[in-house]
């Protein structure tokens, strides 16, 4: 008599690293608990109850979606919607325990105004978390089998590392130096796919020894230095890699790089305040330093903001923060446009929308596609730029612009079809992320719903295109490839190949 089977039981490894996710979503928790405590019985700022009130929620709620990820990653491998609702709690909630801020001269909004602007993004959450939920009869879909259509065999990752990795960052480089715009979208979204593909190899185990170092010691640290644009005085584009790095990693490792964070939150403290004279002193043409002499001129230049003045050394700090936070607090700009529309500027019933309707064609099919300057029109327009400023964008956030277009309706109208868009967006794509190609295309289209700072047919555009240029090249590399890449269909479906 044959015995029967004991019930399955994880390994020792895969408990480990539960617990460590379970341990990591606590401290989290507590650490947002311990903020908004602090900022509702201590903060050194003069607020009224009802701002602290309203922040606190608004941090609640954006947050709640990234608490409920940390402890279980595996739910969206891709965590677009917690990321971007966590980015509207930082710049929204966070930005009522501050002070104004000094950003452009919006200084001037009420406290009434601000709280206005705290009500419209605690609406945008709950509309954009609604129109998540009641979308979900698309995840019961049987008709769309798999999400991303290659299949990558494990011998094309050398490939990838040795020959591809290194040809595209070339290409890239010389459409860039160039000034090709018509090829530079299509090129930056091929260029970011293979980078995420490899990086996601790395972590996962999939590479060689020697290629595994080259990505981990090489490639990730020239995305970070040099293509995130550090070396060059920009701090946006190295944060965003630093992000997709960290999350590959908590993805593939069920870990979570606490040094890693600490070191992104101090580079952005420390660099930010002094960015502008950074960029004054290296952007001249007769400056001809190498990336790390400029990142150590930075770095320099960082500490001697601090530590110079020893008497003041923890209210400079204190500025630091500040300042550095000027950069995301969306909160001012929000409140300003509820306070001038439709007072002095009239609604735009959908018009900074249109684009949408033309944006998803490549500059390499339609050289002549106008160009979006809403960045600096709609700041001109309503006075928050100079008339004759022609060259400076105002970014403009997606929920101040849906009021811009259709007041406190639009905040939660668009923002239901968003949640929509997120849910069949997440079903297709991200929830199925769990090989590295799937991964890597769906944080390809992810990343621009990440930080949104720019107006929607801007980001959706860019998700478009990137979307497009994939496919067809993913068509291509297993057409002329077919040892190392397969494109499924049907027969590979029957076969087994999922």
């Amino acid at each position: 008599m044959s015995a029967i089977p004991p019930p399955f039981q994880p390994g020792m490894r895969f408990v480990r690293r539960e617990r460590r996710m379970l341990q990591a979503q606590w401290l989290f928790g507590l650490f947002v608990v311990v903020i908004v405590i602090w900022a509702n019985f201590f903060n050194s700022y003069v607020k009224t109850f009802e701002t602290l009130f309203l922040a606190s929620v608004v941090i609640l709620l954006g947050l709640w979606p990234l608490y409920r990820w940390i402890g279980n990653p595996g739910r969206d491998a891709i965590p677009v919607l917690p990321m971007h609702a966590g980015f509207m709690a930082l710049s929204f909630g966070f930005a009522g325990l501050m002070p104004p801020g000094q950003m452009f001269t919006l200084d001037w909004t009420s406290e009434g105004e601000r709280q206005q602007a705290l009500v419209m993004a605690g609406l945008g959450l709950l509309s954009l978390y609604l129109g998540y939920h009641l979308a979900r009869s698309i995840g019961n879909s049987k008709r769309v089998s798999v999400s991303w259509p290659l299949v990558i065999l494990p011998a094309a990752y050398s490939f990838l590392v040795y020959v591809t990795v290194p040809a595209v960052l070339v290409i890239k480089s010389l459409v860039s130096f160039a000034g090709l715009n018509i090829l530079s979208e299509v090129v930056d979204a091929i260029c970011t796919f293979v980078v995420i593909l490899v990086i996601h190899a790395a972590f996962s185990g999939a590479l060689t020894r020697v290629a595994r170092r080259i990505v981990l010691f090489g490639l990730i640290p020239y995305q970070l230095i040099i293509a995130g644009g550090l070396a060059g005085g920009t701090i946006a584009g190295t944060f965003v890699w630093a992000v997709v790095v960290g999350l590959t990693y908590v993805v593939t490792r069920r870990r979570v790089p606490y040094q890693w964070i600490l070191a992104a939150a101090v580079l952005v403290f420390l660099l930010q305040p002094i960015k502008g004279e950074y960029r004054a002193l290296t952007w001249g043409e007769d400056v001809d330093w190498s990336a790390m002499k400029r990142i150590q001129v930075w770095v320099e230049m960082g500490l001697s903001y601090y530590l110079d003045d020893q008497s003041s050394g923890v209210n400079q700090v204190s500025k630091g923060m500040e300042k550095s936070y000027d950069r995301v607090n969306h909160l001012m700009v929000t409140a300003a446009v509820i306070a001038d529309t439709p007072s002095r500027q009239p609604f735009l019933y959908g018009e900074s929308y249109l684009p949408l309707l033309t944006k998803w064609i490549p500059r390499l099919i339609w050289p002549e596609k106008p160009r979006e300057d809403l960045g600096n029109r709609w700041g001109r327009q309503y006075g928050y730029l100079g008339e004759d400023d022609f060259g400076t964008s105002f970014n403009l956030p997606w929920l101040t612009e849906m009021y811009m277009n259709f007041g406190a309706l639009g905040v939660f109208g668009v923002s239901f079809l968003l949640g929509v868009a997120f849910r069949y967006l997440s079903v297709h794509f991200w929830t199925r992320a769990r090989d590295a190609g799937t991964y890597a295309f769906g944080m390809v289209i992810g990343i621009p719903l990440f930080f949104v700072e720019s107006n929607l047919s801007l980001l959706f555009g860019q998700l478009i295109i990137s979307a497009i240029s994939l496919v067809i090249v993913a068509y291509v590399a297993a057409r002329f490839f077919p040892s190392l890449f397969i494109w499924k269909h049907r027969d590979t479906q029957r076969n087994g190949i999922r």
